[in-house]
Formats: C-alpha cells, structure tokens, sequence
C-alpha cells in the first residue's frame, strides 16, 4: 500500500498498491558496474586491498514514479517503486550543504528538492548515478550526503511562478571534501 501525499489515484483516495517491476521475479539487484553509452558494461567500483567501506545511498525521492498525471481526466493510476541507489567508497565521500530562503510570504521552505548532478565526472566513472537530491527542512537547510569527488551543477525545484537566485550554482568536490554555504533565494518568477 503507497499513501501518495496531495494526490488522488484515478479509482478514488489517495492509497494503492505498489508496484516493483520485476520485482517478484529476480528482487532488488545492485550493478557495481558501469555501462557505456554504446551499452558496454565497464568499470566498477575499486575495491582496494584490505577494507573498503562502501555506501549505498537509497534516493527515496527519486525512486517512486507516478504513473499517470494528476492534472489530467485520466488522473493518477499507480505508482512504481523503481529504486534508486547510489554507491561511493565512503572516504572519499563529500556533500553539499547549503540553504534556501525567500522574503516572500506565501513560499514554504519545507520540502524543496535539491539536486546536486555531475557535470563533470571527475573519478565517477566507476559509478552509474551522477544525480543526489535532498529536501529542505522547515528552515530551507539542506544537506546531499555522499557525493563521489567532480563537480556537479546544484539546483532547486520551485513551485510554479517562482524561479531560484542565482538558478544554479556550480560545486567542485573533492575527496572527503564538505561544501557548505551553497545557499539559493526563491523569487517571483519574471
């Protein structure tokens, strides 16, 4: 059974199963393996000799998909639980902190996402996702945990008729490295 919060399934009230595809079948597989665009399997992570620590990082806000659109007759039919994890050997893992804040009054800070994605690799080769979110706390603070060294692009997801200051901003993380005061303003939309 899945509660989807604000919206309302086509069959009537906001609770349904949920759906795994595939899941029934073979379960939850985690890949260490890239693939390639030509769709090449490659790379891996290292695991070095000794103790490697690795972090698998379970993105819950990017893992349910609604399926159908809520705006539409047709409505809301279910909603795949489709697993998104990341993984990165844990002393290398960095973060970005920050916090997003506004003037106006009729703006919720609580909620927003936040995703940090990899403009350029850097060591991330070894790894298949390039994208982390994050949702602010009722003060707008956000932190994306276990990010893998290379430089990612951060951004906001704004209600409608509302854009962020600046619109992104650019983070260069190193290993181990904790980058904070990536700080984003809401406005009105132009």
């Amino acid at each position: 059974m899945v509660l989807a919060v604000g919206y309302e399934f086509n069959a009537g009230g906001n609770e349904a199963d949920l759906t795994v595809p595939s899941g029934a079948q073979s379960g939850i597989k985690l890949n260490l393996r890239s693939v390639d665009a030509d769709g090449t399997e490659s790379g891996g992570v290292e695991i070095a000799g000794g103790e490697t620590v690795l972090v698998v990082d379970f993105d819950v806000n990017r893992s349910f998909r609604i399926q159908g659109n809520p705006n539409t007759p047709a409505g809301i039919n279910s909603v795949s639980f489709q697993p998104t994890l990341r993984v990165v050997v844990q002393d290398v893992a960095g973060s970005i902190a920050g916090a997003v804040s506004t003037d106006l009054i009729d703006v919720s800070l609580e909620g927003l996402v936040v995703t940090a994605e990899t403009i350029d690799p850097g060591t991330d080769e070894e790894f298949q996702t390039r994208t982390a979110t994050a949702v602010t706390g009722a003060d707008g603070a956000y932190t994306i945990y276990f990010l893998h060294p290379g430089t990612y692009s951060v951004t906001v997801a704004t209600p409608t008729g509302f854009v962020t200051t600046p619109a992104s901003i650019e983070v260069v993380i190193g290993a181990s490295a904790d980058e904070a005061g990536v700080d984003f303003a809401i406005v009105a939309a132009s």
